[in-house]
């Protein structure tokens, strides 16, 4: 009888072990908001005479779409990241998106989750659904990102960050819950160039913040209304040899602009 037991004692455990199935490749979708502060430089195309000036706090919304590998081990792979432009309004610097823009692909954009855990009561566990991930620890970035003006004195205009960027936060869910902040895990300052090279600016204290679900909506119309007018001014992007012909914003005092 004791063996018997056991031999049940051990079918049962191996059996509820087999009922674990790795999470199935598929996206996931994370209505977000982008936050940065960006310091525009002096001596520069943008701002030849003026002083430094630092715009606080610029941020934009969209969605970033995770595309997701099957999970091998304990780590799914993020082969790339779709969506993620965000856009915005500032007083002085107009209408914007940051993020893949100008000539960036879902591609430039890479990640992982590593040290995934999930939960065996979910009724998805035993076939890898998504709804069965309990936690991990995510990681996102790539070479640059790039930041195109939509209105203003440089509409049309796109520039870039340099060197890579990275963003990491701790997981609970996928999606994760609304207020869950991806921090900045990279080098902090990085500059952002026109796209013959000139270092105009600065970005740093970089983070992004999930959002409730019904702001994609949202999200999607801002988007659609943007494109729409864009398209509507058919005004071409520029290239580099027309960039530096442009001049210089005129800018409000620095006072006025730190906002």
């Amino acid at each position: 009888m004791r063996f018997v037991a056991l031999f049940l004692g051990i079918t049962v455990t191996f059996a509820a072990s087999a009922a674990a199935a790795p999470i199935v490749a598929g996206t996931t979708h994370l209505p977000t908001t982008a936050i940065q502060d960006i310091t525009l430089l002096s001596g520069t195309s943008l701002n030849p005479n003026g002083p430094e000036i630092v715009f606080a706090g610029i941020s934009g919304s969209g969605v970033m779409t995770l595309n997701r590998k099957a999970q091998a081990g304990s780590t799914i792979a993020i082969s790339s990241v779709a969506g993620s432009q965000y856009f915005g309004s500032h007083p002085f610097l107009g209408d914007y998106v940051f993020g893949i823009v100008g000539e960036l692909t879902e591609f430039n954009f890479s990640g992982s989750i590593m040290n995934v855990v999930q939960n065996p009561a979910d009724p998805g566990y035993a076939t890898g659904q998504p709804s069965s991930f309990k936690s991990g620890e995510f990681k996102v970035g790539g070479a640059r990102f790039g930041f195109t003006f939509l209105s203003g004195q440089l509409e049309g205009r796109t520039l870039y960050t340099d060197p890579a960027f990275q963003f990491s936060a701790l997981f609970d869910g996928l999606p994760p819950s609304v207020g869950t902040t991806l921090l900045n895990s990279g080098q902090d300052v990085l500059n952002v160039t026109t796209i013959d090279g000139e270092v105009v600016a600065t970005s740093s204290n970089r983070r992004i913040v999930v959002t409730p679900e019904p702001a994609t909506l949202a999200v999607f119309g801002a988007v659609a209304a943007v494109g729409l007018a864009f398209r509507r001014r058919k005004r071409a992007v520029p290239t580099a040899g027309a960039e530096a012909e442009r001049s210089p914003v005129p800018l409000p005092a620095a006072d006025a602009m730190n906002t």
